[in-house]
Protein backbone atom coordinates (compact mmCIF):
# COMPACT_ATOMS: atom_id res chain seq x y z
CA UNK A 1 0.00 0.00 0.00
CA UNK A 2 2.87 2.44 0.75
CA UNK A 3 3.82 2.01 -2.70
CA UNK A 4 0.57 3.14 -4.70
CA UNK A 5 0.72 5.99 -1.89
CA UNK A 6 4.08 6.99 -3.36
CA UNK A 7 3.57 6.13 -6.61
CA UNK A 8 -0.13 8.45 -6.25
CA UNK A 9 2.02 11.03 -4.10
CA UNK A 10 4.63 11.48 -7.10
CA UNK A 11 1.80 11.79 -9.66
CA UNK A 12 0.01 14.15 -7.99
CA UNK A 13 3.22 16.19 -7.27
CA UNK A 14 4.05 15.97 -11.02
CA UNK A 15 0.96 17.06 -12.01
CA UNK A 16 0.70 20.14 -10.03
CA UNK A 17 4.21 21.39 -10.83
CA UNK A 18 3.34 20.76 -15.06
CA UNK A 19 -0.05 22.06 -14.36
CA UNK A 20 1.20 25.53 -12.61
CA UNK A 21 3.89 25.76 -15.88
CA UNK A 22 1.70 24.80 -18.61
CA UNK A 23 -1.03 28.40 -16.77
CA UNK A 24 2.11 30.40 -16.72
CA UNK A 25 3.05 29.64 -20.56
CA UNK A 26 -0.74 30.20 -21.73
CA UNK A 27 -1.34 32.90 -20.31
CA UNK A 28 2.27 34.47 -21.45
CA UNK A 29 0.72 34.44 -25.20
CA UNK A 30 -2.38 34.57 -26.87
CA UNK A 31 -4.49 31.80 -26.52
CA UNK A 32 -6.08 31.26 -29.47
CA UNK A 33 -2.81 31.80 -31.47
CA UNK A 34 -1.72 29.02 -29.39
CA UNK A 35 -4.44 26.85 -29.41
CA UNK A 36 -5.06 27.40 -33.35
CA UNK A 37 -0.97 25.94 -33.71
CA UNK A 38 -1.48 23.26 -31.37
CA UNK A 39 -4.66 22.53 -32.96
CA UNK A 40 -2.97 22.37 -36.70
CA UNK A 41 -0.51 19.94 -35.34
CA UNK A 42 -2.48 17.30 -33.31
CA UNK A 43 -4.09 17.35 -37.28
CA UNK A 44 -0.94 17.11 -38.82
CA UNK A 45 -0.12 14.47 -36.35
CA UNK A 46 -3.72 12.54 -36.91
CA UNK A 47 -3.05 12.86 -40.69
CA UNK A 48 0.15 11.35 -40.76
CA UNK A 49 -0.59 8.48 -38.53
CA UNK A 50 -4.15 7.47 -40.04
CA UNK A 51 -5.43 7.64 -36.43
CA UNK A 52 -3.08 5.06 -35.17
CA UNK A 53 -1.42 5.66 -31.61
CA UNK A 54 1.52 7.56 -32.62
CA UNK A 55 4.97 8.08 -30.67
CA UNK A 56 4.98 12.21 -31.13
CA UNK A 57 4.76 14.06 -27.73
CA UNK A 58 1.56 15.68 -26.58
CA UNK A 59 0.03 14.21 -30.07
CA UNK A 60 -3.31 12.96 -28.72
CA UNK A 61 -6.99 14.54 -28.35
CA UNK A 62 -6.96 14.64 -24.63
CA UNK A 63 -3.62 16.55 -24.89
CA UNK A 64 -5.15 19.52 -26.88
CA UNK A 65 -8.28 19.12 -24.38
CA UNK A 66 -5.81 19.98 -21.13
CA UNK A 67 -4.75 23.09 -23.43
CA UNK A 68 -8.23 24.46 -24.38
CA UNK A 69 -9.39 24.19 -20.46
CA UNK A 70 -6.36 25.66 -19.63
CA UNK A 71 -6.50 28.46 -22.33
CA UNK A 72 -10.30 29.04 -20.98
CA UNK A 73 -9.47 29.61 -17.63
CA UNK A 74 -6.22 31.73 -17.97
CA UNK A 75 -6.51 35.61 -18.23
CA UNK A 76 -5.75 36.54 -21.88
CA UNK A 77 -2.01 37.51 -22.36
CA UNK A 78 0.12 39.19 -24.58
CA UNK A 79 3.26 37.76 -26.09
CA UNK A 80 6.22 38.52 -24.00
CA UNK A 81 8.96 40.35 -25.98
CA UNK A 82 11.62 38.24 -26.81
CA UNK A 83 9.57 35.08 -26.99
CA UNK A 84 9.27 32.75 -30.09
CA UNK A 85 5.84 31.47 -30.54
CA UNK A 86 7.48 28.36 -31.81
CA UNK A 87 9.88 27.74 -28.68
CA UNK A 88 6.89 28.29 -26.27
CA UNK A 89 4.69 25.54 -28.35
CA UNK A 90 7.82 23.16 -27.91
CA UNK A 91 8.14 23.81 -24.12
CA UNK A 92 3.75 23.51 -23.68
CA UNK A 93 4.11 20.39 -25.92
CA UNK A 94 6.69 18.77 -23.27
CA UNK A 95 5.19 20.11 -20.81
CA UNK A 96 1.43 18.56 -22.14
CA UNK A 97 3.22 15.44 -22.30
CA UNK A 98 5.19 15.10 -18.84
CA UNK A 99 1.55 16.58 -17.15
CA UNK A 100 -0.79 13.18 -18.63
CA UNK A 101 2.21 10.61 -18.64
CA UNK A 102 1.48 10.69 -14.85
CA UNK A 103 -1.69 9.61 -14.97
Amino acid sequence: MDLLNSIGEKARKTYQETRTSLVDLVSSTDPVELLSRMAWRFFSIQSSTGMGVGKEPAGHQHHLEILQGLALRSPQGRLVPGIRVADLVQRIIELLDENTRVL
